[in-house]
């Protein structure tokens, strides 16, 4: 069992309770490599979203969720 720790802000804090979400909060950035093979974004931030998106599997049922405000 893994302990996953979510940085959050008072802003979104009910969001993620209400709806039992974890985003990444990089919502002025998007990518979608399904429709499109090339991306207009810079490497550093392509690579800071796919990062962000590789972290986000590892957690599995029964591990354990920190939000930290």
């Amino acid at each position: 069992m893994t302990t996953h720790v979510f940085i959050i802000d008072r802003n979104t804090f009910n969001y993620h309770l209400e709806y039992m979400f974890a985003g990444t909060g990089a919502k002025d950035y998007s990518i979608d490599f399904n429709n499109v093979e090339t991306s207009d974004l810079n490497s550093t931030r392509e690579n800071l979203l796919l990062a962000m998106m590789a972290d986000s599997q590892r957690a599995r049922v029964g591990d354990y969720v920190i939000f930290y405000l």
